[in-house]
């Protein structure tokens, strides 16, 4: 029985959503040597002084409030916006750095805030629509040299939409060679090149050429990551499984990514036939960590694992773990409820890359108001955060469930396209323990004995209820190879 190994493609094309932006074409030229001159300037020094966050806030926000509807009002917010990112607080600065952007056009600290959002978007995934929006609206025929890759990238992402294809390749000579901003066009070209069908041959190659482009440079450490899943998606395509392996090994994907991108190493381990290392993988998918990340794949993944191996009795145990799961979303896709009112359903959805930096974005959202009494902000400024997390993660929320529309009825498919598949594993799997006739049953794993002052590996019986995080990445399923009758090493 052959399956199929294609993966999504990781594609970060940012789309627009709920408004249609007006793309112009501009002619950015460059302010040389631009240095932002305070206004404030013994404030704005301060800002860049550590454990004197308080007293600055608490400056910032008095001269905010009077100094309100001047461009001192702007370098104030860009005052809290500063100490926010330095802190660690992206969402606070991407709220505070886009709002003066937004209301104080052509100013100082308009300039300042785009520098900073410029640097926001290379740290990580954060939502880009709003920024997307200020450049094709605004009128920016002088921006700092260094900010012009940035703005040229947001317009001519704009005028692609629009299909003014005209207008693409003057930006495309503006925003230069060797940065940030052209090798995520370079890359994002690459995929769009793959989706339209071209040879995965000629996509991996450009792919590896971005790779090599990309190495050893700290500011590029997000873009890197990225090209590495993709190229490691690839390489799985092409059957280059040892390659595959490779990148997935050195990739550091974190939090819900960490989840997909582990089940994707356990594919490429099944297809190398390191069951022990796919099965160990499984295990380790189980733990509490990655519960966003609980994909139905996993079990049919695991159920193909058991049969390749002759532990046909094993297979049941995933299919009635998939069937405990899943069962509440299979009835509501039948009986044809409404899609998003089902949580795992919604979940299954968010894994999608189209989707990472707005989900990203709520995630931040959320973290940075749980842990808001943890950053000493004075009380005012708390309390004012308090109203913003809660007015973006509900705008945020809006956002998301305009592009869940499309994709909940495929994820719906796909649930009980894999239900059929786990049903059709199982009763497969019965027939062959049927027809060898032999009683294998369901955990026979004996773990090897331990030898006497050997302390480098450690065995111990999975129970479900206790992973070790830092050991994560090693588990393995000490199983032998039923059909052969040769012990898995």
């Amino acid at each position: 029985m052959e399956l199929s190994r294609s993966f999504f493609l990781l594609g970060v094309l940012i789309g627009s959503v709920g408004f249609a932006v007006r793309t112009q074409a501009q002619d950015f030229r460059g302010i040389s040597n631009w240095k932002y001159l305070p206004s404030q300037t013994q404030l704005v020094e301060d800002s860049q002084k550590p454990g004197l966050e308080q007293k600055v806030l608490l400056g910032a926000m008095r001269e905010r409030k009077r100094k309100k509807g001047t461009s001192d009002e702007g370098e104030a917010r860009m005052v809290i916006a500063q100490i926010c990112k330095n802190k660690k607080m992206r969402y606070c600065a991407y709220h505070y750095a886009l709002s003066t952007a937004q209301d104080f056009p052509g100013s100082m600290p308009a300039l300042w805030a785009l520098t900073l959002l410029d640097e926001l978007v290379k740290e990580g995934p954060i939502t880009e629509t709003e920024i997307k929006k200020l450049v094709n609206t605004g009128s920016f025929k002088e921006v700092p040299e260094d900010l012009i890759p940035m703005v040229s990238y947001y317009v001519a992402v704009g005028n692609n939409e629009k299909k003014l294809t005209t207008w693409i390749s003057p930006f495309l000579q503006k925003m230069g060679e060797h940065n940030f901003w052209s090798l995520r066009w370079n890359y994002q070209t690459a995929l769009e090149e793959l989706r339209r069908k071209n040879s995965p041959d000629a996509t991996s190659k450009k792919l590896e050429a971005l790779l090599e482009k990309t190495a050893g440079d700290e500011k590029l450490a997000w873009l890197q990551e990225q090209i590495q899943w993709q190229q490691a998606r690839l390489k799985f395509e092409l059957a280059d499984y040892d390659g595959a392996l490779k990148l997935y090994e050195q990739f550091n994907a974190s939090g819900r990514w960490m989840g997909l991108a582990k089940r994707e190493q356990a594919w490429v381990h099944y297809w190398r036939g390191d069951y022990a290392d796919t099965l160990g993988i499984l295990e380790a998918l189980k733990a509490p960590f990655f519960s966003a990340s609980t994909d139905p794949e996993q079990y049919l993944l695991e159920m193909l694992t058991f049969r390749k191996l002759c532990f046909f009795g094993s297979t049941k145990t995933p299919a009635a773990e998939f069937q405990a799961r899943y069962k509440k979303a299979l009835e509501h896709v039948r009986e044809r409820k409404n899609l998003s009112d089902n949580a795992d359903l919604t979940r299954l959805s968010f894994m999608k890359a189209s989707m990472m930096s707005e989900v990203e974005t709520v995630t931040m959202i959320r973290d940075e108001s749980k842990n808001l009494s943890q950053y000493g902000l004075p009380t005012a400024l708390r309390r004012e955060l308090e109203f913003v997390y809660k007015r973006a993660e509900i705008q945020k929320r809006q956002d998301l469930e305009i592009l869940l529309k499309e994709d909940l009825p495929i994820e719906a498919a796909r649930l009980l396209d894999l239900d059929n598949q786990i049903q059709l594993v199982d009763y497969l799997s019965g027939l062959d323990a049927f027809r060898i006739q032999q009683d294998y049953g369901k955990t026979d794993y004996q773990a090897p004995s331990a030898v006497s002052g050997d302390y480098r590996t450690l065995y111990w019986p999975a129970r479900g209820d206790e992973f070790w995080y830092d050991e994560l990445k090693n588990y393995r399923v000490l199983v032998h190879d039923r059909c052969s009758g040769r012990g898995q090493k």
